[in-house]
């Protein structure tokens, strides 16, 4: 008789077979058992990359998240040892924008398989953990040096806490959901989920305070990021989620403070004051009308905090990250508290028109210098993403009231069609589509011409095949609603007001 030969299992099928305990056919790029029930094959990452003319070659360089180490430091590895996990849908051929919807982030090509103690439902958390990295971080990261700095530090909190675990399957279901809105597997999976994430978020609150708890308020951050995204994927309003994150921020204890990830603290930091100025925007203006701004005091009490943790970081660390999210460009939003000031009653009291007009300037002047920092390699996307939202901060300064009109009617028409000019250049395959909401919030509504108009709805339409978020949807909503209303006035009656004087403010724009 002969010896019984032993094969070496080699291949495993999708992870939709395997979560429904069926065989796969293993038929690439579609099995056979997902395109029967029209969903989405997601295929796991331990298969060798085919030879063949259509293999995914990734853009960027690869990185493996390494779950042991407690910071989570990327570790370089080699770009072909590992196939990217990729997510195949019958019409991803649809359009440049939709192939590039289907393929991972920039920079992750490999994410291990880690199993979570006491967690039952490990198959939907393997699978969301998966999507939440190839998918749900280009919709949250407008670039590849802000997604390894979100995967490097949100990763080992997400295994480590069941709360940012649980926020963290409510946005991948919610963003897996909207890719496929007619499955019932995913609207369930959704369902599910959020509801786990409210009850884990009602289990942490009840328990604070309680003698011996560990409230880890690092992970309430990190769960109030999340949830606060999930909120702006829906295209709803979502600053109750960013005040509840800035309050754990400033209450955090200098200890707890000193003791995390600091590299996870400064990015935490960062996130929420971009969120806390995406919800100050109360009202956009139009062409005779200005935008209301709500006033964020809470914005200097975290510039504070982020300057102290910028300043126990070595220069060299500062200096790589150096994504949308770093330190300089988010300290120039705090240019919005000091517009919402003067655009207070209140403040007429305080100084007159004389001084008012010279902090504007003074403002302008901090506007114009807003820019990547020379000794930093920032890429092209932060650059045409930096460049959009400071001429959309200044169209909010030169629509500032003064003397019953706008301060630079001229200067605002200009600054329109600059930013005009600056949409009409972004390439279709842009990676940044996510930071150009605000901006395009900001400006939209300016936009009479059928030119102009155009150029906005093709922008939007991008963004809605590019990210996993109804929020484009929801701004296409608006700006066609607020076309249909006919201007009155229009900024070209408004006077222009000279400059008097001019004097310099605190270069970390701190508030008075």
């Amino acid at each position: 008789m002969s010896g019984t030969t032993s094969h070496k299992r080699k291949r495993t099928g999708c992870l939709g077979c395997r979560a429904r305990r069926k065989k796969c056919d293993e038929a690439r790029p579609v099995c056979s058992a997902c395109s029967r029930k029209g969903q989405e094959c997601v295929w796991p990452d331990n298969w060798r990359t085919p030879q063949t003319t259509s293999t995914f070659h990734p853009q960027g360089p690869s990185f493996v998240v390494d779950l042991s180490s407690p910071a989570g430091t990327p570790e370089r590895e080699n770009a072909q040892s590992t196939l990217p996990m990729r997510v195949v849908s019958r019409s991803s051929a649809a359009s440049p924008a939709r192939r590039r919807r289907k393929d991972p982030s920039p920079g992750i090509s490999h994410l291990p398989l880690v199993t979570v103690a006491g967690l039952d439902d490990q198959d939907d958390f393997h699978f969301l953990l998966q999507h939440f990295m190839t998918r749900s971080m280009e919709t949250m990261c407008p670039d590849a040096v802000d997604i390894e700095m979100s995967v490097s530090t949100l990763v080992p909190v997400i295994v480590t806490d069941d709360l940012v675990r649980r926020s963290m399957m409510a946005v991948s279901s919610l963003q897996y959901m909207l890719g496929n809105p007619a499955s019932p597997k995913a609207n369930k999976l959704f369902a599910s989920c959020y509801s786990g994430a409210l009850s884990a978020m009602r289990t942490r609150l009840a328990l604070a305070g309680t003698p011996g708890h560990d409230a880890r308020p690092d992970a309430l951050a990190a769960a109030g990021i999340l949830l606060a995204m999930m909120s702006v994927t829906k295209g709803e309003p979502f600053s109750l989620h960013v005040d509840f994150t800035c309050h754990v921020l400033i209450d955090m204890p200098a200890s707890v403070r000193w003791g995390i990830d600091q590299k996870f603290y400064r990015h935490t930091l960062r996130i929420t004051m971009y969120m806390l100025i995406e919800s100050s925007l109360e009202e956009p203006g139009g062409v005779d009308t200005p935008a209301r701004l709500k006033r964020q005091d809470n914005m200097q009490k975290l510039a504070e905090l982020l300057w102290e943790a910028d300043r126990r970081a070595a220069p060299a660390e500062l200096d790589r990250e150096c994504g949308l999210y770093q330190t300089s460009f988010i300290t120039g939003l705090l240019t919005i508290t000091h517009l919402s000031r003067l655009q207070e009653p209140q403040s007429h009291a305080f100084c007159g028109e004389t001084e008012r007009l010279a902090q504007l300037a003074a403002i302008e002047m901090q506007i114009l210098a807003w820019q990547p920092p020379a000794h930093q390699e920032a890429s092209t996307t932060v650059g045409k993403i930096w460049s959009l939202w400071r001429l959309a901060f200044l169209m909010l300064l030169y629509e500032s009231p003064v003397n019953g009109a706008f301060w630079k009617p001229v200067t605002r028409r200009e600054c329109f069609e600059a930013f005009m000019d600056e949409l009409d250049r972004i390439p279709r395959d842009f990676f940044g589509y996510t930071a150009m909401m605000w901006p395009m919030f900001v400006m939209g509504s300016h936009a009479q011409s059928p030119k102009h108009r155009r150029v906005v709805r093709e922008i939007l339409t991008r963004t809605c095949d590019s990210l996993a978020s109804q929020a484009p949807m929801v701004l296409s909503g608006f700006l066609n609603a607020v076309w249909d209303v006919p201007t009155s006035l229009g900024a070209e009656r408004s006077p222009v007001v000279d400059v008097p004087c001019v004097f310099d403010i605190d270069p970390q724009l701190e508030l008075c």
